[in-house]
Parts: structure tokens; C-alpha cells; sequence
């Protein structure tokens, strides 16, 4: 979860927001400071977050040839 200063001012927003061509993990974990890395492809993403145990939400781009469907 978001720290006090994150939730302050909307800056957690911004972390959510999809990267223009990249895929986004964000880890944003209870009682820890959120975070977030924005990777080349969707594998890259979901190896990432295999290799943290599960933790973070991969956020695909905002460019439309990357459609993402699960």
C-alpha cells in the first residue's frame, strides 16, 4: 500500500497510469512503499513478477498496437 506522502496529492495515480510503449509492474504491498518498473514486453513483466512470488500488477501500455487481453 502507498505510503502517507504517496496517497498525498494523487501521486499514486500517476503510478497506475499505463506507460506510452512500455509494460508496467507496480508493487504497491501493505505497509510498504509502492513502487514500479516499466519493462520492454509482456513476458519481461510477467517473468518479473514470477520471480518476486507474485507480487505486482502488470499495467500494459497505452499504445493501441499492444492490446492486452488475460
Amino acid at each position: 500500500m502507498a505510503t502517507w506522502h504517496q496517497q498525498k496529492g494523487g501521486g499514486i495515480a500517476a503510478l497506475y497510469e499505463p506507460h506510452p510503449t512500455g509494460w508496467k509492474v507496480v508493487d504497491d504491498k501493505p505497509g510498504e512503499m509502492a513502487s514500479g518498473i516499466v519493462l520492454e514486453s509482456k513476458e519481461q513483466a510477467d517473468t518479473y513478477v514470477q520471480k518476486r512470488g507474485g507480487r505486482g500488477h502488470i499495467i500494459p501500455p497505452a499504445s493501441a498496437s499492444h492490446k492486452y487481453v488475460e
